[in-house]
């Protein structure tokens, strides 16, 4: 039998944008999504002023400058890290629309049930980090 990555380690293979929304959280305590309408789930966005450009450039500074977070992919318009959480890994969204000075952000654990609202807690400390990184 091949060896395989614990679930804990694999990378998500539906992640991204869909139709211009990052995707849904699912029935678990353990995620956060600024595009929720589930009040569960729903976390305030990031809102910056200026341009789009300059926003990325900043929230990808601030991802640098955390030693636990490692960017997977990005674009114009969207960023996806890694978040290392003692043995577990989080994924870290971030949708930046072009018509809209806020960046849309879904942070969600990749196993387990509860996560103690630590998803919750990251999208906060970024969006403090974001805020003093003008």
């Amino acid at each position: 039998m091949p060896w395989t990555l614990p679930a804990a380690r694999r990378r998500p293979t539906d992640l991204g944008l869909h139709d211009g929304r990052l995707r849904a959280c699912p029935n678990k305590p353990n995620c956060v999504n600024s595009q929720s309408d589930d009040p569960a789930h729903v976390i305030e966005p990031i809102l910056y002023e200026g341009s789009r450009d300059s926003a990325r450039d900043r929230l990808l500074r601030v991802l640098a400058d955390d030693r636990r977070a490692t960017v997977i992919a990005e674009d114009p318009d969207y960023v996806h890290a890694e978040y290392q959480a003692a043995i577990f890994i989080d994924d870290v969204e971030f949708y930046l629309p072009d018509d809209a000075d806020r960046i849309h952000v879904r942070s969600a654990s990749r196993v387990g049930h509860s996560d103690m609202g630590a998803n919750r807690r990251r999208v906060e400390a970024i969006r403090a980090a974001f805020a003093s990184a003008e």
